[in-house]
């Protein structure tokens, strides 16, 4: 009796033992297990830091390349957001180039982790620090011929820097730079400053509180210049069957510069030496002066 119900035992085992192994047979068959590198890299996120304390940096671009095994059909279906990498800092020190650990998860299964690389990433991580720093607007090129720019004015004139302790110590001042090259009018906009040390270097993960400053810069005309447009005198009639049947000028206007009087009694353009038409049967270009008044 005792050796029939082993007997059977050890059939049950046997037969379940054999069941197991044709479905895995037919498994791997019908979806077979890949092992392969995953196409993305997955950023590492910095876990583990008091956002409003400590300051983690010198990681931002960090990713991580990972081997992945398993089934075809899952990777299909796999996305970057299934892979977690990730440092956490929670226990560690303060300091400058710190080098830890990266752990990489796969919030999907059944799919394993084989190998990811770097196995390591290194930072820095110091206490969180703030300061007020005034405001500089430098002034980039000049205007067109005749105008002049005036002194900038802007809000706010004082802004926040909050970064790493270390580095808010260097910030000097929070710099920008409007362009008024050939301008002939005032040059407004808001513009984002950037932190910068004693020499004007930037000083990297460093936020400008806030964000832009309001910045106009007046652009004022001289009273001795003046802007007066082109135009081309033609003579004479082009061959027989031929007619004008455009005329450009380059340049259109033109800055004049004279006594003030003078420049008050002009009309509103400023006339060519003539052009000769005579006999001209084709396109052509020519260079000509201005006729221009005394003064």
């Amino acid at each position: 009796m005792g050796n029939r119900l082993g007997q059977n035992l050890s059939l049950i085992i046997l037969s379940l033992v054999l069941a197991f192994f044709f479905w895995a047979v037919a498994t791997e068959t019908g979806d077979p297990t890949e092992e392969r590198a995953y196409a993305t890299a997955i950023p590492i996120e910095i876990l583990g830091v008091s956002q409003d304390r400590m300051a983690a940096y010198g990681a931002e671009n960090a990713k991580a390349r990972v081997v992945l095994r398993a089934p075809r059909s899952l990777w299909e279906i796999l996305q970057p957001e299934d892979i977690h990498a990730y440092v956490n800092l929670s226990s560690t020190e303060p300091g400058k180039n710190i080098v830890v650990p990266v752990t990489v998860d796969v919030l999907r299964g059944p799919a394993q982790i084989v190998e990811y690389s770097p196995d390591n990433i290194t930072l820095s991580l110091e206490a969180l620090a703030e300061k007020d720093v005034p405001v500089l607007v430098v002034v980039d090129g000049t205007p067109a011929l005749g105008f002049v720019a005036r002194p900038p004015t802007y809000v706010p004139q004082t802004v926040t820097v909050r970064g790493p302790e270390s580095l808010v110590a260097e910030v000097i001042r929070a710099q920008l730079r409007i362009p008024v090259k050939e301008q002939r009018q005032n040059v407004t906009g808001d513009l984002q400053a950037q932190p910068v040390d004693q020499a004007g270097n930037l000083i990297n993960y460093v936020e400008v509180i806030p964000k832009s400053v309001s910045v106009s810069v007046p652009i004022e005309q001289l009273g001795n210049i003046r802007d007066m447009a082109v135009r081309v005198i033609l003579l004479d009639e082009p061959a027989d069957g031929y007619r004008v049947s455009r005329v450009t000028v380059d340049p259109p206007i033109v800055t004049v510069i004279g006594r003030q009087d003078v420049l008050q009694n002009m009309t509103g353009f400023l006339e060519t030496d003539p052009v000769s038409l005579s006999a001209a049967n084709a396109s052509f270009t020519a260079t000509v002066g201005l006729q221009m008044p005394e003064g």
